[in-house]
């Protein structure tokens, strides 16, 4: 155990030295999306509305696409701490990359048959996951589908922890819950992994000491769903499906969005 959490740690410092320097500054200037994140969360700051005048929007309308929410939300109470620059529209997707190496690491390790098999393989996944050119881009710059991963591994976690305790049950479903907007992705992953769980699961999640803890989790989870849902048939959460799709060009998409879509 002591060796795999050296290499836990081992993996943690790589990480921040090779994300948090000059985060800010390199890569250097903003892009379109991290110019629109940072100028929305400014807006929901300071008017409650992003820049298209909608009050709390679940979706993101924004330059030729619509963007997800959860990462422009947890820009809005950093701005007051570090002010809006390029390094607080950065600094959740830093984050989120260094916390998801020892969320992956106890995740492995959890749903490993054998412990020291699970210590070796979830050391070495963080170490690689560390120094993985991809995911260094990704801690540098404001990727949502950082803190999505962060989000999905972590309720996926404290499921299997679960099983053991059934109050975690409840965190599982709202960890899940808030990965399902956070990333477009999400919205196929998510419910896929919540079919799996039900499936492979079922007799453990409704016997007699988890049934109640499984049906407040499915209740809470709902209910933070419950603004994703209400928007299943907007222009905004169906533009990344038609941009993605084959047969559609994106200008096509953004124009049949309308000056004034709802999200």
């Amino acid at each position: 155990m002591k060796k795999a959490l050296f290499v836990l740690s081992l993996a943690v410092i790589l990480a921040i030295a090779t994300r948090f320097y000059l985060l800010g500054k390199a890569p250097a200037g903003f892009d379109l999306d991290e110019a629109a994140q940072g100028y929305n969360a400014y807006s929901i700051l300071k008017t409650g509305k992003d820049e298209f005048g909608m009050s709390f929007p679940v979706v993101f309308r924004s330059f030729a696409d619509f963007k997800t929410p959860v990462y422009i939300y947890l820009i809005v109470p950093l701005i007051p701490l570090f002010g809006l620059t390029a390094f607080t529209v950065r600094f959740p997707s830093f984050l989120a990359s260094i916390i998801t190496l020892p969320v992956l690491f106890f995740l492995i390790k959890e749903i490993t048959k054998s412990k020291k098999a699970g210590l070796f393989i979830g050391g070495l996944a963080a170490l690689l996951l560390a120094i993985s050119p991809w995911h260094i881009l990704f801690g540098r710059t404001n990727f949502e589908c950082n803190v999505a991963l962060l989000f999905y591994l972590s309720g996926v976690y404290f499921f299997y922890l679960g099983l053991v305790k059934p109050k975690l049950i409840l965190l599982s479903a709202a960890l899940l819950a808030i990965a399902l907007p956070a990333y477009h992705s999400q919205r196929l992953l998510v419910p896929l992994t919540a079919l799996f769980f039900f499936v492979r699961f079922r007799k453990t999640l409704f016997d007699k000491a988890h049934a109640k803890f499984s049906w407040q989790a499915l209740l809470l989870a709902l209910l933070i769903s419950l603004p994703t849902v209400l928007i299943l048939n907007t222009p905004g959460f169906l533009a990344r499906v038609s941009a993605l799709n084959l047969g559609s060009s994106l200008p096509g998409v953004i124009s049949n969005a309308g000056p004034r879509s709802s999200f």
